[in-house]
């Protein structure tokens, strides 16, 4: 168990009482099933049930299995709206800042091909929150012998329909227009159809290689990010790959001082209640423009771990590795492979 500031929490545990269930006092944060809860308050701990808790605190006294969320789906819209509206107004000068490659996409990319996926004459991938198109150019570069398709998700249409990349047919890049936070929250994410795969999966229609880098970091609610990947993974086919880049920029101590006063600050110009968000959840400016605000999110390693551990039956971890940025350790890797 991590403290929000990485030390280690505990819970102190109270008697069994009626109906099997241990009352429970809980201090940073308990990971249940890989799931971990990051509020403090009252639990209770039902013994009958598989990692489940009733939780006292903001959940008010419903079940909560390993994939729901504390977070309140009101809020998490609000800060869906919030992002949606930065990149809308920001999408010029955030595209600017992305061109290259991040190293760590080159690592990804060599664990795919090593394992023989992407080495024949024709490819599909999947790229969730494709922005400006870059990993689909990428790709490109590295693949020169492969006939990619590539289906391009975001609901930022200003990052990418301006790009030549979409016309140019090299590669052939298909654009979808989905708000998959709001998909998420709405419970009626569908990435394949949005892709297109109208044929299951097993018969072996679906992605060669689905990627979301860049992105889990906007999904608020640890019990949503899990279903995310659950979703990224029914894009693949059996045999193919998934892999997410996880933001860890809590892990930098300019950064982390940065994040700190942004959210105070954007928290008191929206209004918004401290108390509502996630251990690791803050909102962080951009380059000093007024007003420009998102929400992120830091990982650390429990939640790492609960998110790997979520999957484990459905697909095999075949890489993690840290990348990217200057300390080349800002995002944590997973890629995995679909049974």
């Amino acid at each position: 168990m991590f403290g929000d500031d990485g030390h280690q929490g505990f819970f102190v545990e109270g008697p069994f009482g009626a109906f099997g269930t241990q009352s429970v006092h809980y201090v940073c944060k308990q990971s249940f099933h890989g799931q971990a809860l990051y509020h403090r308050g009252m639990a209770r701990r039902f013994s009958g049930y598989n990692g489940e808790t009733v939780c006292r605190g903001r959940c008010a006294g419903r079940v909560q299995d390993a994939k729901e969320d504390c977070v309140d789906v009101a809020f998490a819209r609000k800060l869906c709206a919030l992002n949606s509206g930065f990149y809308r107004m920001q999408a010029k000068s955030f595209s600017g800042t992305r061109h290259a490659a991040w190293p760590g996409w080159r690592r990804c990319m060599d664990e795919v091909t090593a394992a023989g996926c992407l080495s024949g004459p024709d490819g599909v991938i999947v790229d969730v929150a494709c922005g400006n198109l870059r990993f689909e150019q990428f790709a490109a570069q590295t693949l020169p012998h492969c006939r990619l398709v590539c289906h391009a998700v975001d609901d930022c249409d200003e990052l990418a329909l301006d790009q030549g990349i979409l016309h140019d047919g090299a590669p052939e890049v298909r654009f979808c227009h989905l708000d998959v936070v709001g998909a998420l929250l709405d419970g009626a994410l569908d990435l394949r159809g949005c892709c297109g795969f109208t044929q299951g999966a097993s018969e072996g229609h679906g992605a060669d290689l689905a990627v979301a880098f860049g992105f889990a970091h906007h999904i608020p609610g640890a019990g949503n990010r899990t279903r995310f990947l659950d979703a990224l993974m029914d894009t693949v086919r059996p045999g193919g790959f998934a892999a997410v880049s996880l933001w860890c920029f809590m892990r930098d101590e300019g950064l982390a001082q940065r994040a700190r006063a942004t959210h105070t600050q954007a928290c008191g110009e929206l209004g918004f209640d401290p108390a509502a968000f996630e251990a690791g959840d803050y909102l962080l400016g951009w380059n000093n423009a007024p007003g420009a605000w998102r929400y992120c999110h830091s990982f650390d390693d429990a939640e790492i771990e609960g998110l790997a551990a979520s999957v484990a039956t459905r697909a095999r971890l075949a890489a993690r590795f840290a990348a990217d940025g200057r300390t080349g350790d800002l995002n944590e890797y997973l890629v995995f492979q679909v049974r």
